[in-house]
């Protein structure tokens, strides 16, 4: 009989991205830095809400906290991660970046935060531009969304409120005769 390496654990994304925030999960120090490219990012998200497997997460938790980790969020309480993640960093970095509003830093630089619009009415990602900012029915950037998690019922009719507004103006404007 052989010995049980690997013990499935279900971890729900906003205990992980809680962990993340206050130190308990990191990096390792052999991990490369954060490389995906907002485009990318926008990809997991539009697979993620079209119910697409987007892969395992493998996390190691050590039995003491290791002093070669890398915290994702450097403001973290805990100095230490005693959990750190093995593989889907570059998903786990890209999710906390985008529903936590937070920049992700890599050995060379600070990075801006990678800001994703999203369009509720095509249900489409995009990485945020000048045009989705003008966009009356584009929400420019989802981080508010998830910002607004507790007070959601207000924050979604709210938005859906103002872009049925902008696209009602819109139209008035559209069907102005031009003098």
């Amino acid at each position: 009989m052989s010995n049980v390496l690997f013990t499935p654990v279900p971890r729900v994304l906003k205990d992980l991205l809680a962990d993340i925030e206050i130190g308990r999960l990191g990096l390792p120090e052999l991990q490369r830095g954060y490389v995906w490219k907002a485009s990318k990012v926008r990809d997991l998200l539009d697979s993620m809400m079209k119910g697409y497997p987007i892969g395992f997460l493998m996390i190691w938790e050590a039995s003491d906290a290791i002093e070669s980790t890398r915290l994702i969020d450097p403001n973290s309480i805990y100095k230490t991660a005693k959990n750190l993640i093995i593989d889907g960093q570059q998903r786990m970095c890209s999710l906390y970046s985008v529903m936590c509003g937070q920049k992700l830093t890599n050995e060379k630089f600070v990075s801006k935060p990678v800001i994703i619009s999203f369009n509720p009415l095509t249900r489409t990602f995009a990485v945020a531009d000048n045009a989705t900012k003008r966009a009356a029915d584009w929400i420019y950037d989802i981080s508010d969304a998830f910002k607004h998690v507790g007070n959601n019922y207000r924050y979604i009719p709210g938005e859906i409120a103002r872009i049925a507004e902008q696209l009602i103006v819109g139209k008035a404007i559209a069907n102005t005769p031009q003098a």
